[in-house]
């Protein structure tokens, strides 16, 4: 927690946005497909059925074990940088917010739970993905509820920034 509170700065933050940015747009496109092929990933879901989960796995064809090896890769960095830039985030905010409140500065740990999450989906997912065409309904279950989890997990993250920088803004204007 000293680590992180003293690496968060405005400076990182933008650093990091350049990073997270950069990496999105050059780097996680490419799991979508490539030319005029392209796939629905799992993990963009909110949820998914079995059934729908092999409908998607049969559409993917010739790209399945592209997403697969990008499923290996780029989405288990992709975890971890938006991760390390939330919390940097939210400890900036923190800070600002509440400087000689340290306990409070644990906020920034909440983007930990959709890092979790997302890497217990990826893993379910890269099974379904090599054990393709086998049905493996429990690990589709188990994919679909980590998703699920994942996707709350970044709201709650979202939310909480949001709250705090309406917070900053209040403590701002009433001096």
């Amino acid at each position: 927690m000293n680590f992180l509170r003293k690496i968060s700065n405005w400076k990182t933050l933008g650093i990091l946005f350049v990073i997270y940015v950069l990496f999105a747009v050059f780097v996680m496109s490419g799991m979508m497909g490539s030319g005029d092929i392209k796939i629905t990933p799992l993990d963009l879901l909110f949820s998914y059925s079995p059934e729908r989960a092999y409908a998607l796995l049969s559409s993917y064809g010739e790209l399945r074990e592209h997403y697969a090896f990008m499923s290996l890769t780029a989405d288990t960095a992709y975890p971890i940088i938006y991760t390390v830039l939330f919390m940097v985030l939210l400890m900036v905010l923190a800070k600002s917010l509440w400087p000689d409140r340290p306990n409070r500065h644990r906020l920034a740990l909440v983007p930990l739970f959709a890092f979790v999450f997302d890497l217990i989906e990826n893993h379910n997912i890269r099974t379904l993905l090599h054990g393709y065409p086998e049905k493996l309904d429990g690990v589709v279950k188990t994919a679909s509820t980590f998703t699920s989890l994942k996707w709350i997990s970044v709201g709650t993250t979202f939310a909480l920034i949001i709250l705090l920088v309406l917070l900053l803004l209040v403590k701002r204007f009433k001096k």
